[in-house]
């Protein structure tokens, strides 16, 4: 009995398991065939007649221009756009020059807006900066016409050691030469101290102006 069921048992024989792995290798070579046919993308364009052309690979001549990829099914999947042309790039950079100064004023005129209350607060602010300059210029032009003075003084020393037919001191030299540069660099910063005052005195005007208007324009 018991060697009759051990003859019951399937026997699997040498060529039935080489059958079995030749079938294996079929399907995957079927199924990593359809996997790459899946994968393969189709690109349109159009040649120099506007004739819409397809294909595996773009011709140079029109790798340029606007491409579509289509998958298997013929469904544009994605779409190349044409390079942008020199006349194009400039006509960008312009709109993104006015794009710029419109954002900057948009936020100027924020700041302006939480930094002034009222138009007087924006006038006070004017007077008391402008104050404050037109005082540094004042002593500024005090301080120079003091150096000035003194330098007078030192030139008429050395013009009394020259007409005695004496040599004038190498100190008394070394105070006048310190004295122009002094003379000269105060002259240079009451002048941007001037420069500075009139561009304020245009900032505060058009700031006026700019708030004024904007005052008038009622929220949507």
């Amino acid at each position: 009995m018991e060697h009759s069921r051990k003859l019951d048992r399937p026997v699997v024989t040498v060529k039935q398991i080489t059958i079995l792995s030749l079938v294996l290798i079929a399907l995957n070579l079927v199924m990593l065939s359809s996997s790459h046919a899946g994968n393969t993308s189709i690109k349109c364009w159009k040649n120099k007649q506007k004739i819409r052309e397809c294909g595996q690979v773009v011709p140079p001549e029109y790798a340029q221009q606007r491409i579509e990829i289509l998958n298997d099914r013929g469904i544009v999947i994605k779409v190349i756009q044409p390079a942008r042309t020199k006349k194009q790039l400039v006509e960008d950079q312009r709109k993104a020059k006015l794009q710029a100064i419109k954002d900057k004023r948009k936020q100027d005129d924020i700041i302006l807006l939480k930094s002034f209350t009222t138009e007087r607060d924006l006038l006070l602010s004017r007077d008391a900066n402008l104050s404050s300059i037109k005082g540094i210029i004042d002593i500024s032009i005090g301080n120079t016409k003091s150096l000035k003075t003194n330098l007078g003084d030192l030139q008429k020393k050395a013009g009394d050691y020259e007409r005695s037919g004496q040599t004038v001191p190498p100190s008394l030299i070394k105070d006048i030469d310190k004295l122009q540069r002094q003379i000269k660099d105060m002259q240079s910063f009451t002048e941007k101290k001037e420069q500075e005052r009139t561009a304020m005195i245009k900032r505060y005007d058009e700031d006026l102006k700019r708030y004024r208007m904007l005052k008038k324009v009622k929220p949507r």
